[in-house]
């Protein structure tokens, strides 16, 4: 999401924060600054998320039997397969740029092998999202879309 975020915004304030190992309130600094598309299920992500990584209720020590653990290694699974379509995402729509592919497109030794590569990741995603619930399949569409960030960001 940061990265994203900093790619449209075409500002390494943010970055630099995230080196440096500074405190992001990443709901004021980030989702609340995206205008569209509605990133709801991304929000229940995050939420969902924060629950279990901070000092809640729901941070808890958790049991060690398969029987007991299975629907956490599910939602788990589903997690990784999240950031998996995500992580494509951003690669391919913001670290690769078209002038990248260009070059390495025009001068990479083997010829077809990058396309290759970005086809093999593309199916390799799409096969993993099949076992996605819709709603996770949406936070990975809301990721993708195109964001309209809101026109005064300062910080």
């Amino acid at each position: 999401m940061i990265a994203k975020f900093a790619s449209l915004r075409k500002n390494d304030n943010l970055i630099s924060k995230w080196i440096a190992g500074e405190t992001i309130y990443f709901s004021n600094a980030i989702l609340k600054k995206i205008v569209t598309p509605e990133l709801k299920e991304l929000k229940i992500l995050w939420e969902a998320l924060c629950n279990v990584s901070h000092a809640t209720i729901y941070s808890y020590q958790v049991l060690t039997s398969f029987e007991d653990i299975e629907k956490e290694i599910a939602a788990n699974l589903a997690i990784l397969i999240m950031l998996l379509g995500c992580n494509f995402h951003l690669i391919n729509k913001h670290y690769i740029t078209k002038e990248m592919a260009y070059l390495v497109n025009k001068y990479h030794s083997q010829e077809g092998e990058f396309q290759f590569r970005r086809d093999a990741a593309k199916i390799a995603v799409q096969t993993a999202t099949i076992f996605n619930s819709p709603q996770a399949r949406q936070v990975i569409k809301e990721y993708s879309r195109l964001w309209q960030l809101a026109p005064s960001i300062n910080s």
